[in-house]
């Protein structure tokens, strides 16, 4: 017999996998900013990525700390 709160329960399962893997495409696509910016010389070009790293930096910050607020232990890799 189910329980009334499986449905949720494997719902919210998915969403916190979701969620991770999100954190995880956060984390990639910043670094891959901070690579590009290494090599860029154009200043304009520079403080556009600058600003996409500051985005990711913010994004990461908000899945981090909602991850958190579930139990889990986000992978910083």
């Amino acid at each position: 017999e189910t329980e009334p709160n499986d449905g949720l329960m494997a719902h919210m399962d998915t969403f916190i996998e979701e969620l991770k893997g999100l954190h995880t495409q956060v984390i990639d696509s910043r670094e891959g900013y901070e690579a590009v910016l290494t090599e860029l010389e154009d200043v304009q070009i520079k403080k556009v990525v600058e600003q996409m790293i500051a985005m990711r930096s913010a994004h990461h910050q908000e899945l981090d700390e909602c991850l958190r607020s579930t139990g889990e232990n986000p992978d910083e890799s």
